[in-house]
């Protein structure tokens, strides 16, 4: 792989079969297209990127670029994973018109086709897809992890430079080595810049880039967005905004990817449905900001609904249904009250931080995943988009906790049972007891023994404390 094929008397038609499909290039780096082509000679199917040469000096500058970037990479594709996972790089070729970087054909770039991007869409909805895409996700950080283990930055992590022949199997490679800076540079090379999409160069931003690619594949962004679960909107925000003073690296994301898969696997998200509810104007207003205890102020009422939707979005959620109705939901921070109504959506009537007098020993755990919406409008919408999917309030008030059908957890049992020895065993330091054997042999009796096995009178211990003799004499048969 290593320098410029070719001659500039022999034309790349004469080498590549070129197919009429082209995909452009990332539009915020150096002009190219992307060519799917066939070797004349040995048959292979390549993928070959294409930059119209200029007939001025950058086309000596780009030539020294691919250059370098191609031999940083080589490194990393002397691995049998590497090849799995990387998009394998054979040579750069040039002839009078073009300059092309060729590429073992690894499928398409994910920004090539609308009409397989709609179908796409269509499979994340589901939860098998889901899977299937958070496997690719843990293929993409895999091949980034190599690239950082050896020094170098990608700096270009897009729809363009992530290719797939298919989107029902995990089989997403990295590629776009034109951009990639080997951190150990003391500085970049001139025109490195016009190859890259942003001006950021750090580790920290290529997990930005794949968080920003994510979001854009499973269409965060759009009216037809997936029922994603807590922990995969935690991962898509951990990648969004990576921790700056802690360890975040590709052993860390990798991960977290495999929890949100065994996450998927295990329960099945699409399966349980979803809650939606929205907040009334005067808890928009004043009960919500209370929640934050003055942290965020009730003029900024995206922050303060974000801040609600994450509590509710927490590990732990339970319902107690009320006698108007309602239904009571409590949080680790707060309590809300939602009241039903139509359409399958709930209101927030009132909102309060969690007290020591809470009762939730009738609450039952909340399954299903919560979307707060911010108004009336947004709710509906999200419950008609959502189908089947969306659960209705009345259905979780409904349902009640059988009284004397609760089993009491064995700690608790455990814990009376503590309770009772520690008293019997103080009790036996103020009485000293002994087991002497009855007539009936099957049996034990345990007696004080408060004066040599003498039988206990409510003034034994009066008068061992008083004297030395007690005042009675021992029965004898």
């Amino acid at each position: 792989m290593a320098g410029l094929k070719g001659t500039k008397n022999k034309p790349l038609d004469a080498i590549y079969r070129f197919s009429e499909d082209a995909y452009p290039g990332d539009p915020a780096s150096w002009t190219s297209q992307l060519r799917p082509a066939t070797g004349i000679n040995d048959g292979e199917q390549y993928l070959v990127r294409l930059f119209r040469k200029t007939g001025t000096a950058i086309d000596g500058d780009l030539r020294h670029l691919l250059d370098r970037g191609l031999r940083r990479i080589h490194r990393v594709l002397t691995s049998r994973r590497a090849r799995d996972v990387l998009v394998e790089v054979i040579e750069v070729v040039e002839d009078e018109h073009e300059i092309g970087v060729v590429m073992l054909r690894p499928g398409d770039p994910l920004s090539g086709s609308a009409h397989r991007a709609r179908t796409r869409s269509q499979q994340l909805l589901t939860t098998f897809g889901r899977q299937v895409f958070w496997r690719n996700m843990e293929r993409i950080a895999e091949a980034l992890s190599l690239c950082h283990d050896a020094g170098i930055v990608h700096g270009a992590i897009s729809l363009h430079t992530i290719f797939s022949h298919n989107d029902d199997v995990p089989d997403y490679r990295l590629g776009g080595y034109e951009w990639c800076v080997q951190i150990a540079e003391s500085h970049l090379d001139a025109g490195h810049e016009d190859l890259r999409n942003t001006s950021v160069i750090s580790f920290r931003q290529d997990w930005m880039d794949i968080g920003k690619a994510a979001r854009t594949i499973l269409g965060m962004d759009g009216a037809s967005a997936p029922l994603l679960s807590s922990i995969e909107f935690k991962m898509l925000d951990r990648l969004a905004n990576p921790p700056v003073f802690q360890l975040f690296d590709g052993r860390t994301v990798l991960r977290e990817i495999k929890d949100v898969i065994e996450e998927l696997d295990r329960v099945g998200v699409g399966s349980e449905g979803e809650l939606v509810l929205y907040p009334s104007r005067q808890v928009m207003l004043s009960d919500l900001p209370s929640l934050t205890s003055g942290t965020i102020p009730a003029s900024e009422a995206e922050r303060v609904l974000r801040f609600a939707a994450d509590d509710l979005l927490g590990p732990e959620v339970r319902a107690v249904p009320m006698s108007s109705g309602s239904i009571r939901l409590v949080t680790d921070i707060a309590t809300y009250i939602v009241r039903p109504e139509e359409g399958r959506i709930g209101t927030i009537t009132a909102a309060s931080k969690r007290r020591s007098d809470d009762r939730v020993a009738d609450a039952f755990e909340i399954k299903q995943r919560i979307h707060l919406a911010s108004n009336r409008v947004g709710a509906q919408e999200r419950a008609k988009r959502s189908g089947l999917a969306a659960i209705g309030w009345a259905e979780i008030a409904s349902k009640k906790t059988a009284a004397g059908v609760r089993e009491d957890p064995p700690s608790w049992y455990a814990l009376i049972l503590l309770e009772a020895y520690s008293l019997l065993r103080q009790q036996f330091h103020i009485y000293p007891v002994k087991v002497v054997a009855p007539p009936d042999a099957s049996s034990k009796t345990v007696c004080p023994s408060g004066g040599g096995g003498l039988p206990y009178t409510p003034f034994a211990r009066v008068a061992r404390i008083g004297r030395a003799d007690p005042p009675w004499q021992e029965d004898k048969p």
